[in-house]
């Protein structure tokens, strides 16, 4: 992932709650709609670009995988 700016947020301490607060909920209204026969989902969030420049909105893709008694979350691979 280094090098590539769609990537590469600041490091900003007080936005880790929110962010990781942003995800969870991402990832339980996706399980949500997906329903329970879904195993695997590619699903987008958006999130503040690198810069701060809120005119260039970021989708991140991420790929959820339902193991029954876990929840992965990874990077979605790009086409």
């Amino acid at each position: 992932m280094s090098g590539n700016p769609l990537w590469e947020f600041p490091a900003d301490p007080q936005q880790v709650e929110e962010r990781l607060g942003n995800l969870l909920l991402a990832v339980l209204l996706t399980l949500r709609t997906a329903g329970a026969s879904r195993k695997k989902v590619t699903f987008t969030i958006y999130c503040q670009p690198p810069q701060g420049d809120m005119k260039v909105p970021v989708a991140l893709p991420l790929s959820l995988n339902y193991h029954g008694h876990y929840v992965q979350v990874s990077m979605a691979e790009q086409a």
